[in-house]
């Protein structure tokens, strides 16, 4: 239920809260937003500095699908219900 981001030089960069099970990869888009899904189907979006920018609900849990970001900046994550999504 933690999300961390570690500094090049391995000291603990931010910490955030989320007290839900996170199993995938992060995507990092280009200006440094960090994407994120959960167990209970919500992708997460931080700034590089670790402060929630906003949250998206599917209707399944993201726990086999890390985020993608494709060329024009949309992600893509699947969720347990079977569908995959793309937010722009």
């Amino acid at each position: 239920g933690l999300f961390y981001a570690i500094n090049p030089d391995g000291t603990l960069k931010w910490a955030y809260v989320t007290g839900i099970p996170i199993h995938d990869s992060p995507a990092i888009g280009a200006d440094g937003t960090i994407y994120i899904g959960d167990d209970n189907g919500k992708l997460y979006a931080y700034t590089p500095q670790g402060l929630p920018r906003w949250t998206y609900q599917t209707g399944g849990p993201i726990n086999s699908s890390s985020p993608a970001i494709g060329a024009d900046g949309t992600i893509y994550v699947g969720s347990g219900d079977g569908n995959l999504y793309a937010i722009h």
